[in-house]
């Protein structure tokens, strides 16, 4: 009887093979995201937004196309529920490109802001808005958020994500605390939070604000400076008149 054949199968590291192939995944996702970045703050993704905008224009009546895009012009006393025409504008100043939203019969952001995801500059007075709208965080190019004088109650975490954020103005609402999610606004270089009267502390988070030149904490309820000023390395201007100071912190260093 004829010896059966010897079969020779080879034998191969299995945990050797997964982690080539892992590698290979992280690249690619590494990839992927390097891409999504690119798009995100390419020219072409604006002007996508912008004509996307546009097409949401288009499908508008008339009358509510003109609410959005005409420019302000003297107020004549109009009565009525809906806010007056020359309340909200879109304006391009130079090369920026700016919201406006002024007028006491405002209580909400219009949901048409939510196309206009392009803008750099928000500038909201004078309304009784009391929160921020949900999609606030869409708004990756903004550098100014200007809500002064309104009835906002809180600052979101979503503020947070807003990477490209130099001035928050906030002054003049109902704010009583701050998320320490701002922290995250590593460009912030002036940040205005006068005369909101219950808010007595900032949270030490915001000690990541190396950038930060300009802080305002006037007309609160501040009874000693807080610890994460005395982190703000680059702070030039600290305003903390028109509070109940009454200590300073023991470990204040400069």
């Amino acid at each position: 009887m004829a010896p059966a054949k010897r079969l020779d199968v080879p034998v191969q590291d299995l945990s050797l093979i997964r982690g080539i192939w892992e590698v290979r995944v992280k690249r690619h996702r590494q990839k992927q995201k390097k891409e999504q970045e690119r798009m995100e703050n390419s020219a072409l993704t604006r002007i996508d937004q912008q004509w996307q905008y546009r097409i949401y224009c288009k499908s508008l009546k008339t009358k509510d196309l003109q609410r959005h895009l005409d420019p302000p012009t003297p107020c004549t006393g109009t009565h009525g529920h809906r806010p007056p025409q020359e309340d909200l504008t879109v304006q391009t100043d130079s090369d920026r490109l700016i919201f406006r939203l002024e007028g006491d019969r405002w209580m909400d952001f219009p949901r048409e802001l939510q196309w206009m995801t392009y803008l750099q500059e928000w500038c909201v007075r004078g309304t009784r808005i009391q929160q921020l709208p949900d999609f606030l965080s869409l708004f990756t190019q903004l550098t100014v958020l200007d809500i002064p004088k309104n009835a906002i109650r809180e600052l979101p975490p979503d503020v947070g994500r807003l990477g490209e954020l130099r001035r928050l103005n906030a002054s003049y609402n109902r704010l009583r605390s701050v998320p320490p999610e701002l922290g995250s606004c590593e460009k912030l270089q002036k940040l205005e939070l006068t005369g909101n009267r219950s808010l007595s502390e900032l949270p030490f988070e915001l000690s990541s604000l190396k950038q930060l030149l300009h802080l305002d904490l006037a007309e609160n309820s501040f009874v000693s400076i807080p610890v994460c000023a005395l982190r703000m390395t680059n702070l030039q201007l600290l305003d903390l008149s028109a509070n109940g100071l009454t200590d300073l912190p023991q470990d204040m260093d400069r």
